[in-house]
Order: C-alpha cells, then sequence, then structure tokens
C-alpha cells in the first residue's frame, strides 16, 4: 500500500503539531505508512519524539530552485517509505503549496489540500490548481469555509472534515477561578487589527470581580507583536498582570488552564486551539466570525461585535460573574465537540477520503 506523505509549512508544523501527530497516529493505528516532510528550520520535529517518521526539506530560497528542493525532498521520503512508494501528498500550509505541486507531481501522486482559512479557500482559484485537475482534493473543516470554497472550485474536489480533539473528562458541578480570586486568560488570534486587540485589553482591564485587580492575562506573544500591543499594556498599566508566552499554540497544555480564550481577530481562520479550549472546559469569547463554526454561538462562544468596541468589557464581565451562562456555554461547547469533533470521526473522514482518491 503506497504511504501519505504530510507536507507542511513551517507556520502549519509549529502551531500545529499536535494536531498532525494525532493524524498520523490515528492513520498508522488505521494501517497506513505516513511519513512527514518539514521544514529544516524546526529541527525539533525531525528528531522522533514528535513524528514516528520524518525529513526535512529546505522551504523557500532562490538557489537552489524549487524544482531541485523538491527533487531533493523526494529523494529523502521515498528513501523511508514502503516498497509502493508514496500515493498522497497532503499539504498544510500556504507556504508549502508550491513544494507541494512538485513533489506531487514528481512522485505522481494525488494532492489533498488543506483548506483553514479565507485566505487559502479564494487561492483555489488559481490557475495553478486548474491545471492538475481531477489530481487534487480539498479538504476544509468547517461549513462556513466550505461554502467559501464552493465559489472556487466544484464540489467534486472538495470534502468536508472536521477537525478531532482528545476527549477530554467532563467537569462536575462549577469551576473555580484559575487564578484563584480573579480568572485567568488566554489572548491569542492573528494580531492583525491592532485595534481589537487594544479594545479586548481595555475591556479587560474594567473587570474587577472579588478583588481590585483585573484578570490575569497571557498573551500570544507573537500576535502580541504584529498587534503593537506593549503600547496598549503600557497605556492601560497592566504589565504586572500580563505575560507575553511565546509559540502559545505549539504548547499549549499549560495555557488550557486558564478560564477562557479570548481572541480579538479571529480572521477567517481555523485554530485546533479553539477545538483544544472548547474540549478542555474553557470558556471562549471572540471577534464575530461567520466563516469559523466554532466561534459561533452554537459552541458556547460569547460574541464579540467587531463593529460596537464599546460593549466588549461588559459582555465579557457577564461572562465571568455569571456562573450558569458560564455553565450554559461550556455545555454548548462540549455538545459540539461530542457532536462533530471526535478525533475518530476526523481520522475515519480522511481515511475515506485516501480511499476515494484515484488511483495511480
Amino acid at each position: 500500500m503506497p504511504a501519505v506523505m504530510i507536507l507542511a509549512d513551517e507556520g502549519f508544523a509549529s502551531r500545529e503539531r499536535d494536531l498532525l501527530a494525532r493524524l498520523e497516529g490515528g492513520l498508522v493505528a488505521d494501517g497506513l505508512r505516513v511519513g512527514h516532510a518539514v521544514p529544516e528550520s524546526l529541527p525539533e520535529l525531525l528528531d522522533g519524539r514528535v513524528f514516528s517518521h520524518a525529513v526535512g526539506y529546505t522551504p523557500k530560497g532562490l538557489l537552489p530552485p524549487l524544482s531541485h528542493r523538491a527533487q531533493k525532498l523526494v529523494e529523502r521520503a521515498t528513501e523511508v517509505a514502503p516498497e509502493d512508494g508514496i500515493g498522497i501528498v497532503h499539504v498544510f500550509g500556504r507556504e508549502a503549496w508550491a513544494m507541494a505541486f512538485e513533489a506531487a507531481g514528481l512522485l505522481g501522486a494525488q494532492l489533498v489540500l488543506e483548506v483553514y482559512s479565507s485566505q487559502l479557500a479564494d487561492a483555489l482559484g488559481s490557475a495553478q490548481i486548474e491545471s492538475v485537475g481531477d489530481r487534487v482534493i480539498a479538504s476544509v473543516p468547517g461549513t462556513g469555509l466550505e461554502r467559501r470554497c464552493l465559489r472556487k472550485i466544484d464540489s467534486r474536489h472538495l470534502r468536508l472534515i472536521r477537525w478531532g480533539v482528545h476527549a477530554q473528562p467532563r467537569s462536575q458541578g462549577q469551576r473555580p477561578m484559575a487564578a484563584g480570586d480573579r480568572p485567568a486568560v488566554l489572548i491569542d488570534g492573528t494580531g492583525d487589527d491592532p485595534h481589537a486587540w487594544h479594545h479586548a485589553l481595555e475591556a479587560l482591564s474594567q473587570i474587577r470581580l472579588d478583588g481590585d485587580q483585573p484578570p490575569l492575562m497571557f498573551v500570544d506573544a507573537e500576535a502580541a507583536h504584529r498587534a503593537h500591543l506593549r503600547k496598549s499594556v503600557e497605556s492601560l498599566a497592566l504589565a504586572e498582570h500580563l505575560s507575553f508566552v511565546p509559540m502559545v499554540e505549539a504548547r499549549r497544555d499549560p495555557v488550557l488552564e486558564v478560564d477562557a480564550l479570548i481572541i480579538p481577530d479571529a480572521m477567517h481562520h481555523h485554530r485546533s486551539l479553539v477545538r483544544d479550549a472548547h474540549a478542555s472546559g474553557v470558556l471562549v469569547a471572540a471577534a464575530t466570525d461567520p466563516i469559523i463554526d466554532e466561534l459561533s454561538t452554537e459552541y458556547g462562544v460569547t460574541q464579540l461585535d467587531p463593529g460596537d468596541h464599546d460593549r466588549w468589557g461588559d459582555e465579557l464581565r457577564r461572562l465571568f460573574e455569571d456562573r450558569r451562562l458560564a455553565e450554559q456555554a461550556r455545555a454548548s461547547a462540549q455538545d459540539a465537540i461530542d457532536r462533530f469533533h471526535a478525533g475518530t470521526a476526523h481520522i475515519d473522514a480522511v481515511q475515506t477520503m485516501y480511499d476515494g482518491l484515484p488511483k495511480g
């Protein structure tokens, strides 16, 4: 049976290594041979601790040209592939698309494009996609994004496959606040809307519960840098209540101990961190984003209207003060995770997609 090569760009491989490792584990358990191609700039993913079989590739540069770099990747990947070779290339991340097209062509393999953002959905209309026709399938993790993809490609070339998460034990009764007398929150997102990030901090700075301090805040350092957040931290006098955390999405276990995940700017982008938060009983409040299913009220998410920042403080305060509301939100989130995001269902759907691809 031909193997599958999962090819990820630097951003996706760094942020979503847990998702990729879970996908590998499930597919291998179903009898598939899976190898990973990851950028050489992430040596921690090449030593066997995260992925069972991984080879590095040079993601970009004028020299050597793309065709030579793809040939080198194919040589490395086939050295550790089974005798039947590699039949499918499954690519995660826009920066790896060009490499994936080259590698799949050299291998004579089918190509699966994981489409998890509106930017990727819009890229489906490119001439490069049209040139390969039936050799390409797009996999999309949500119905909102599926509708956007259908503007660009025929439904025959699109599969709705929701990302799965590990089942978490359900919490019993009311959860105590993570920081004792005040809530602890994680602020994450793209950082591409500095205005929204400032208003999120301003809203949180106004919240006081049992004590006289605002929530304890952990902030994605990379997104905060893009949002120029340090000026807001200084102007709101939040320095002693806030920590910048590097690589939040790569090493997420500690941050999922918080009470709430706040997303000021989702920007039509699926992140498995949100599903992990739902599965862990972490409350989620996010800027309204009709493209991303798991940021809807069906998942118990508190909607933050991007056009009415003045209400953000009231919405967040109500989420923390109203215990009944919080428990209802957690119950809605857990129900949605149970219905849509079982890890086994994700693996089964990917396996079915692979089985349905044309052979040879």
